[in-house]
């Protein structure tokens, strides 16, 4: 059973390496809280740097991250709800509205990772 869940560990570490890996730059990755123990499940914040996260941040819908660098990318990890991504939306507005950028770059600069899950019994699988 240990091996099974270890395999499936390595699955969701290569996908998620797939996905940082396909985005050129410096990465900083903003991540639902509900989401940071079942991400601790597949990674460490350690190999997340090695895979070109540089920093890590808790998402808070009412506080801004601003960019270290000038073409600095923001890779958000969120769950499947329209209320999350529409306070990523603002964000986004926020963000450009203080740094502005023309589009092309503004387009480039963010991501959004949605992670689905659902319920079997009274467990949450992802």
């Amino acid at each position: 059973m240990d091996k099974k869940l270890q395999g499936f560990q390595l699955i969701a570490q290569e996908k998620l390496q797939a996905i940082i890996c396909s985005i050129p730059g410096k990465k900083d990755l903003i991540i639902e809280p509900a989401l940071i123990k079942p991400l601790e499940h597949v990674c460490a914040a350690s190999w997340l740097k090695l895979k070109g996260i540089h920093r890590i941040f808790k998402f808070d819908g009412d506080q801004i991250i601003s960019r270290t660098a000038e073409h600095q990318i923001h890779i958000f990890l969120i769950h499947s709800k329209v209320e999350t991504f529409q306070q990523i939306l603002i964000h986004i507005q926020e963000l450009e509205r203080r740094e502005p950028t023309d589009l092309d770059d503004a387009i480039k600069s963010f991501h959004i990772i949605i992670f689905e899950y659902f319920l079997v019994g009274t467990k949450i699988y992802s």
